[in-house]
């Protein structure tokens, strides 16, 4: 993982690393195993074609973290989370006003317990770029963590809005309905996700169980059967 052989890559058109880097994250917001593998693979090629864009440098920070969180290296999750760490490192000494890399430091701050440190570097995050939906994500995750419940929902609701390819804030938003008692909307969440990520694990125990409590066993043993 080593950046010395990429100094001397072959200038690219800025819409070819665009491109390059929106399909990347199309892959990753699907949050499977081969999603995140894709994502590694175009997220490299964005830093070959221009080694100084932080952007490249920050969204393979967040491929290492979704191996990370997700158990789908062979590695522990802790050589993800370094590497995620050293990347977005990188990506901030290029662009210190990486909204991209700061979310990702909040991210790894939140899966350490600290908490302080989680949601100041994610608010700084939505600050430097409101669009950027994963960091609305992860702050929504921290909010309901904390206990903050209508304001998590609204950032797990601005993520889904601002980036509908995002599954993660859908699966989210499918769990605590669920949690909530408002079995219908669980569904309704979990089937969105779905139909992104069809092997998305959480999804489908949220919508076996939803269906469960809906007393519709049929749907609900599809659902199970199929996790």
């Amino acid at each position: 993982n080593g950046f010395g052989h990429r100094a001397h890559a072959r200038p690219a058109r800025s819409d070819d690393v665009a491109q390059l880097y929106q399909i990347g994250r199309y892959y990753w917001n699907l949050r499977t195993r081969d999603g995140v593998r894709k994502s590694l693979g175009y997220f490299e090629r964005v830093i070959d074609a221009d080694p100084r864009d932080a952007r490249g440098y920050a969204a393979l920070a967040d491929a290492n973290v979704a191996m990370g969180d997700y158990c789908y290296g062979t590695h522990q999750p802790a050589v993800y989370f370094a590497r995620a760490r050293a990347y977005a490192t990188t990506a901030l000494a290029l662009d210190p006003s990486s909204a991209e890399a700061h979310a990702t430091l909040g991210f790894l701050a939140l899966d350490r317990d600290d908490t302080s440190v989680a949601t100041a570097e994610l608010r700084r995050a939505i600050a430097l770029d409101p669009s950027y939906g994963p960091a609305h994500a992860w702050y929504g995750i921290a909010l309901l963590g904390a206990g903050h419940t209508s304001d998590g929902v609204r950032h797990l609701e601005t993520a889904a809005e601002l980036d509908p390819l995002a599954v993660t804030a859908t699966a989210w938003l499918a769990s605590h309905a669920y949690a909530s008692r408002r079995f219908g909307d669980a569904i309704v969440y979990a089937r969105q996700a779905l139909e992104l990520a069809p092997q998305r694990t959480d999804a489908l125990m949220t919508l076996g169980a939803a269906y469960e409590a809906r007393g519709e066993i049929r749907h609900a043993v599809a659902a199970f059967e199929k996790y």
